[in-house]
């Protein structure tokens, strides 16, 4: 059956059934249907977003206290000095600086 005689036999029976079937009175029905669907999405989209929002908001104040007192800190670490710390715990630095270094030494001695 080619397309052009499905659509004339759709055509036709469209005719003989559309005069013993009167059309149904909508009374709103869509609409409404319509509204709950567009409520919903806006739901499902806003959602998301207003979580990632309040996160934030909750997040934001203790990371601003947080910067407050590591400004406060390192204010405090500037004034140090630095020789004198570093002379009073040679063995702590060289242990941290082996242990920084130690990837690096092993990853050259595999190859």
């Amino acid at each position: 059956m080619t397309d052009e005689q499905f659509d004339n036999e759709e055509r036709w029976l469209r005719e003989q059934f559309s005069a013993s079937l009167p059309e149904v009175p909508d009374q709103g029905f869509s609409e409404q249907v319509v509204l709950r669907i567009r409520k919903r999405t806006l739901l499902r989209n806003g959602l998301p977003l207003a979580a990632i929002l309040v996160g934030t908001a909750v997040i934001a104040w203790p990371v601003v206290e947080l910067l407050g007192e590591l400004g406060q800190q390192l204010a405090v670490i500037s004034q140090l000095d630095w020789q004198a710390v570093l002379e009073a715990n040679k063995t702590v630095v060289l242990g941290l600086i082996l242990g920084a270094l130690s990837p690096l030494v092993i990853s050259i001695l595999e190859d």
